[in-house]
């Protein structure tokens, strides 16, 4: 029985000490580092394209494609928790007690070892009510004492609430990773240990998932995509999950009533617009709301926004037959988002076929359209994914081109003089 207890003070204070703790943030601090640099939850294939079958494999296994859901870094969170909290149990009662007690009953020793103390031996000199008024002036409690010696004793102490620091702060760390926990799907990996959930890897339409691969509208938190044309509806979304994905089911039915582009003179993409309608079962009129990128609409704490990535993402290819393109920004996006594209021969992203990054063709051909189409159609995974990965390193070739950056700098240069 003493053996146990004394383990458990042992563990008690290795959990509750300050070692414990900082080498915690600093774990916490590594992955927060490889989860900024190393972009999250992307369709596995992107990772493949850009480490290759091995590392993909490897880095797979130890959840670096989603750090922040991984069983390893929920277990340093709760660890960090579990520390934080045992450190405020401990010194929490210590620091409120320190509100009432003026300590005034410290032996002289004692008295004369603070900073700032001040003995006058000379009484008939004191003049002890002005002492008294002046801290009071400056904001200090006091408080006076007679001792039997007939010494007057005052005590005053100031500051008081910075010491409220200590405990916000660590209750703040706190509540930062209770929230990050909340956020790691505790529920569903303990479902899917115990067998309850499983995700579902196979290209099937929503309605015929499974039970066992949906999440219920109860879910405290979920990151889910919807992919809807226009004038489309539905009350399901998709929680990408490693290499497959889970139904979120939802408590209202969204509806794409209209989705715009606005243009700048110049013909850049200024704005993307959806105008949705959300209709809920609980109430008789529905709700319309415009959201764009960066302004999402959120109801029943459900946050309805559009990221343009991520909409690209969602397709095999990005068709543009426009007219003319002074730049053609939306054509980049696609190229960046690793997605090959079939556009007109009007603008200035030209001979991408022998780039292996899609097709740039004459749109008055509609032969020559319908072959590129069919070939797009007949690609091997293959294929497809070697396009796809060319796609990406042409994106990131052309914004870090240090020569085109000076061009672009001098020609602003020129308009700015």
């Amino acid at each position: 029985m003493k053996s146990t207890t004394f383990n458990a003070r042992k563990i008690n204070q290795l959990l509750s000490s300050m070692s414990f703790a900082v080498s915690m943030l600093v774990f916490l601090g590594i992955a927060s580092i490889i989860g900024t640099i190393l972009k999250q939850n992307e369709p596995y294939e992107n990772y493949i394209i850009k480490f290759g079958q091995f590392w993909f494999g490897y880095f797979e296994k130890i959840g670096l494609y989603d750090v922040y859901h991984s069983i390893w870094f929920l277990t340093i969170l709760l660890f960090l928790v579990i520390s934080t909290t045992l450190c405020i149990s401990k010194n929490t009662p210590a620091i409120l007690k320190d509100f009432l007690v003026f300590k005034d009953s410290l032996e002289e020793k004692s008295l004369l070892s603070f900073s700032h103390h001040l003995v006058i031996k000379n009484k008939k000199n004191v003049n002890v009510s002005k002492i008294l008024n002046y801290l009071k002036q400056v904001k200090f409690k006091i408080k006076e004492k007679s001792k039997e010696n007939g010494d007057i004793l005052i005590v005053a102490k100031k500051g008081n609430y910075q010491r409220l620091g200590y405990i916000l702060t660590h209750v703040g760390v706190v509540v930062i990773c209770l929230g990050g926990l909340l956020d790691g799907n505790l529920t569903f990996k303990a479902q899917e240990l115990l067998g309850y959930k499983k995700i579902e890897t196979l290209d099937i339409p929503a309605s015929k998932v499974p039970e066992v691969s949906r999440l219920s509208s109860d879910n405290t938190s979920f990151r889910a995509n919807m992919t809807l044309v226009e004038g489309g509806s539905d009350n399901v979304a998709f929680v990408r999950m490693k290499d497959g994905y889970l139904v979120q089911d939802l408590p209202f039915k969204i509806t794409l009533k209209d989705f715009r582009i606005n243009h700048y003179s110049t013909g850049m993409p200024k704005s993307f617009e959806s105008d949705l309608v959300i209709s809920d079962p609980e109430f008789p009129q529905s709700i319309e709301k415009t959201i764009s990128v960066n302004h999402p609409f959120t109801y029943k704490g459900i946050a309805n926004s559009q990221e343009v990535p991520e909409l690209l993402k969602a397709y095999d290819f990005f068709i543009m037959l426009s007219e003319g393109e002074n730049f053609g920004h939306a054509i980049l996006e696609a190229f960046s988002a690793g997605v090959p594209v079939i556009i007109s021969n009007k603008t200035p992203w030209s001979g991408l076929q022998e780039k292996n990054t899609g097709w740039d063709i004459d749109t008055n051909n509609t032969n020559l359209l319908d072959q590129v189409l069919n070939q797009a159609c007949d690609m091997s995974s293959k294929e497809y994914t070697q396009m796809s990965k060319t796609a990406y390193n042409f994106a990131n070739q052309f914004v870090n081109d240090t020569q085109l950056l000076k061009s672009n700098r001098s020609l602003f240069d020129e308009f700015a003089t």
